[in-house]
């Protein structure tokens, strides 16, 4: 290509020439190629993205996203561009206005050298995008929604200059689809994400509207999870958000109602595929925030980890993350009998399970609880465990040979996971 470019004329039958040939021969088809889109795109499109009929304009728009994608560098351009635009007001056939975001959409998504191009189209049409967050058409609220996130995703959104109360509108028009309880969860997810996505959310260095966006977003997600409708499938996106926020933004308050959560008849891990991921999301959740407020979460926790263990104990993935909520349930003031029983659930899940990572987790848990107390209940309740642990290693073995290593097996397990935790020599008097 940099001989190509030279001012010099290629020798004749030489490579160079050839590749110059070829070059010419491209660039001449790539012209013809233009001239007939754009007899289609003014024979055609101009024409029909007024067509009396909605499924005819938005067809032909809906067309121009592909064109944008395939050569942005030529339709990403104000003179293509400004028909996905108009169409957005269009107040008949919401698939028309829908297409429209989509053009915008794909638009800002392959920017790159065009964002000079775009930046004063995006600014004059964000603020339209953010009021169709909220159009009598949910395809159409989706559309304006990705467009949204693909403006802040190539960079445009943050270069803009919106005043103060359009931006505020813009934000508010979008974010309040978040806790739309007649959206789908689609749509409620690319809300939260754009949210995500536009906010500085680290509590260490966000100082004014920032550090309030942060404050104001937990309680938003919040109070949408825990509301009196019960949980919904926003609760499992809600909890992805708080742990995509730093581990020491503590947002949760209301412990004992996210506690609460967990144990509704309609929170069961068990009864399908996305009540699996709630709970698992929701433990994980608790289980992180509870690392940074320990002091606060501590009185809830205790009081209910002989209940989680029991209805989620079953699932060791799970019960890794109930036996966490366990270490910071130790850091409760109160050393009672509530105290006591929680250790013992968590010791009586040590005798149910053989998988290392849970009872690695349990042993954390358990030695945190003997750390914290000196209580003879618990002492008495670590050395029955111990003991039934090492009890297949003490005994005669009973049974076929496979049924005895399996046992002897899950006992070295248990005991090596105690011993992490507690004096097994001593528990075994």
């Amino acid at each position: 290509r940099a001989a190509l470019g030279s001012s010099k004329t290629p020798k004749k039958g030489s490579k160079a020439e050839t590749c110059q040939q070829t070059v010419d021969d491209l660039d001449e088809a790539r012209t013809k190629c233009d001239e007939s889109l754009d007899e289609l795109f003014e024979g055609v499109f101009s024409k029909r993205y007024r067509d009396s009929k909605p499924e005819v304009r938005a067809a032909v728009v809906k067309g121009l996203v592909g064109w944008v994608r395939a050569r942005p560098s030529k339709f990403a351009a104000t003179k293509y561009m400004k028909y996905a635009a108009w169409v957005l007001d269009f107040q008949d056939g919401p698939q028309v206005r829908a297409s429209g975001a989509r053009v915008l959409a794909a638009a800002f998504s392959c920017a790159g050298d065009q964002k000079d191009t775009l930046r004063d189209f995006a600014l004059r049409f964000a603020p339209r995008l953010g009021e169709m967050a909220h159009d009598v058409d949910e395809d159409c609220q989706a559309a304006a929604i990705q467009a949204l996130r693909a403006l802040k995703d190539c960079g445009l959104l943050d270069e803009l200059e919106l005043g103060e109360d359009e931006d505020a509108t813009l934000r508010d028009n979008v974010y309040a689809k978040i806790v739309d309880q007649a959206a789908s969860a689609s749509i409620r997810s690319d809300a939260l994400a754009f949210a995500l996505d536009l906010e500085e959310f680290d509590s260490n260095t966000s100082q004014g509207d920032a550090q309030r966006s942060l404050r104001d977003l937990g309680r938003f997600v919040e109070a949408s999870v825990l509301g009196d409708d019960g949980p919904t499938t926003l609760t499992s996106l809600a909890a992805d958000a708080f742990l995509a926020l730093p581990e020491r933004a503590s947002l949760l308050r209301d412990w004992r109602a996210w506690v609460a959560l967990l144990q509704r008849d309609d929170v069961d891990a068990a009864a399908s595929q996305e009540n699996q991921r709630l709970v698992d999301v929701l433990l994980r959740l608790c289980a992180r925030s509870a690392e940074t407020d320990s002091l606060s979460a501590a009185p809830a926790l205790l009081e209910a980890l002989p209940a989680l263990l029991t209805k989620y104990g079953g699932d060791d993935d799970l019960l890794q993350t109930v036996c966490a909520l366990g270490e910071s349930a130790s850091q409760a003031s109160t050393k009672d009998a509530r105290y006591v029983k929680a250790c013992k659930a968590l010791l009586d899940r040590v005798a149910t399970t053989s998988d290392d990572a849970s009872l690695n987790a349990a042993a954390k848990a358990i030695r945190a609880f003997a750390t914290n107390s000196t209580d003879k209940k618990l002492s008495k309740a670590v050395a029955k465990c111990v003991g039934e642990a090492a009890r297949p290693l003490l005994e005669e073995p009973a049974g076929d040979n496979d049924a005895v290593e399996a046992a002897l097996t899950a006992a070295v397990k248990r005991i090596q996971a105690l011993a992490q935790a507690v004096d097994v020599p001593g528990a075994l008097g």
